[in-house]
């Protein structure tokens, strides 16, 4: 266990971040180095920005990213729009497996290098270390893995007794009407959505709201985003609302609990490759 210097809460030695507070812990082994100290011999400036710890991010940077996100999302929606005008053809495109997987990545593209933008990571060790990517989830992989299931299992359930409707995605409804290659290019993004998803959800917003919030008010703010980004789903099933917000409650948890992004992203891979498997017959 070791102690934060901030608010005295005990913590698991694994985790970078405090569970109370949201404190950065900083290694034992890299102590900042004294910039005056490594000036005066003649060091390279280059080699004090490289040794300082890696950036600590604050709900600001969440809100200011948050903010970009509309203003990609109008813009693409904007220039769809303004394309299906100009070439009718093109709506058909996107209403296919091959333009919803070609559309899907550009939108995970576009949302990951917004992130990365705010995250200001200047090199590939200080982002995998920030969002969480180093190591593998090995301590609650059971645990996260049996929880899923389940929340997925009661959904169907629930849905097979008839106490509520499901609800599908354009991923499983393409995948369900088509044949051969174009159903898997529908489904291909439902299996992308927990690398893409999770890198700016709970790798870096969760982050930085946890940088000046509570576990529980960041925990309430990822949900509220979940539910706009899941709306359709939302409204019209309870039953999808339970099974999402449970899922990502168990994600902010495990992120906060271990501080790796992979038990988030094996969460959401469980969670949507049963939807699709469990319960749509492969032909």
């Amino acid at each position: 266990m070791k102690q934060c210097s901030y608010c005295g809460r005990d913590n698991h030695d694994e985790v970078d971040y405090c569970f109370e507070c949201g404190s950065q812990f900083r290694p034992k082994s890299s102590p900042i180095p004294d910039t005056q100290s490594i000036v005066a011999v003649g060091t390279s400036p280059t080699l004090v920005e490289a040794s300082a710890s890696e950036p600590l991010w604050s709900a600001r940077d969440a809100w200011k990213c948050l903010g970009m996100f509309l203003v990609f999302e109008f813009v693409m929606n904007f220039t769809s729009g303004a394309i299906g005008v100009v070439i009718p053809g093109f709506r058909h495109l996107w209403r296919s497996g091959t333009g919803h997987f070609g559309f899907s990545l550009l939108y995970y593209a576009g949302y990951i290098l917004i992130s990365l933008y705010f995250a200001r990571t200047q090199s590939l060790p200080s982002f995998l270390k920030a969002f969480g990517l180093i190591g593998s989830p090995i301590s609650y992989i059971w645990f996260e893995v049996v929880v899923t299931l389940a929340i997925r299992v009661t959904g169907h359930l629930v849905i097979s007794a008839g106490w509520s409707r499901g609800v599908s995605t354009i991923s499983l409804w393409g995948f369900a009407r088509s044949f051969g290659l174009e159903r898997y290019l529908y489904l291909a993004p439902a299996l992308m959505a927990p690398f893409g998803e999770e890198l700016y959800m709970r790798g870096f917003l969760y982050r930085a709201f946890r940088g000046s919030y509570s576990v529980a008010v960041s925990t309430l703010l990822i949900l509220g985003i979940t539910a706009v980004t899941h709306w359709n789903q939302f409204h019209h099933s309870w039953i999808a609302v339970v099974d999402i917000s449970a899922l990502t409650m168990l994600q902010c948890f495990l992120r906060e609990r271990t501080g790796n992004l992979w038990d988030c992203i094996l969460c959401h891979l469980v969670f949507n490759a049963t939807g699709a498997f469990a319960s749509l017959p492969l032909r």
